[in-house]
């Protein structure tokens, strides 16, 4: 497992500059927001370009904010879409090999679970659809226990890739969000059945997640949750974790933890 950062930790910086520090602090991965593509005033030429020199393995997250896949409203729905696919096609521009998805929420409280699910599984079908024609491959994040969201557990990604039957479709596995639904290392060991494409990583309590990997505040017990992940995926781990005004430490401490965590791991 190699590890990686997503930019939101450095968004106090440039696009240009994120890039640097990563790459100097010795990371091998970068996660790149489409809202930091959207602003760079690098071409994508010039970013691949640049991505390509420091030798990093490239993903990138689609937009989270004000959009919802599972929108009973189809205006919001459509518009979602619309966004989510402008995302998938900036991501192959640059050559990333995944794109990580947020799923839709639950939010009209006068339709029931399973209708929404209905929405969900239609929505992420015809971005998968997308992905693959873009050469691109989808990866659908379990979420945290927060109100409206449903897709969760190991059991509701493998009802999004048992419904979608797309050999290129995958799942992001978020560790903190594990953390605020139960035991991660537990769910981890029932992910085998998954296609694990992505791994977010940042320390959590069962009420918050995404503290910095290093902060006292958390609970996980990631030299357990290495072991068992091992098992099961061999890709990039994703620090995420913004606090302001401290990503320059988030980045140079986090890479420090993860050497030390991965000497006890590696025995």
């Amino acid at each position: 497992m190699i590890l990686g950062m997503s930019t939101k930790v450095l968004r106090d910086y440039s696009l240009e500059k994120t890039l640097d520090i990563l790459y100097d602090t010795g990371y091998q991965a970068v996660e790149l927001w489409v809202d930091d593509l959207l602003q760079t005033e690098l071409t994508s030429q010039e970013l691949t370009k640049r991505l390509e020199q420091y030798g990093m393995q490239k993903s990138v997250h689609l937009l989270t904010e004000d959009l919802n896949i599972a929108s009973f409203n189809e205006g919001i729905r459509r518009e979602s879409i619309y966004q989510q696919k402008e995302g998938i096609k900036r991501a192959a521009e640059i050559g990333a090999g995944a794109v990580t998805l947020h799923p839709g929420r639950k939010t009209a409280k006068t339709k029931t679970l399973e209708e929404a699910w209905k929405m969900q599984l239609e929505s992420i079908a015809e971005l998968a659809d997308t992905a693959r024609q873009e050469r691109v491959r989808l990866c659908v994040e379990g979420m945290e226990k927060l109100a409206g969201e449903f897709v969760q557990t190991i059991d509701d990604l493998k009802r999004v890739l048992d419904y979608c039957k797309d050999s290129e479709l995958a799942v992001t596995l978020d560790i903190a969000h594990l953390q605020t639904i139960g035991d991660p290392k537990q769910m981890i060991s029932q992910a085998a059945c998954l296609n694990i494409g992505n791994v977010h990583i940042s320390q959590a309590t069962s009420k918050k997640p995404h503290f910095p990997l290093f902060s006292e505040e958390g609970e996980i017990n990631f030299p357990d949750v290495f072991q068992e992940l091992k098992q099961v995926y061999d890709g990039a781990l994703i620090i995420e974790g913004y606090v302001s005004g401290q990503g320059m430490v988030i980045a140079q401490e986090s890479m420090k933890w993860y050497r030390k965590i991965m000497e006890e791991v590696d025995g």
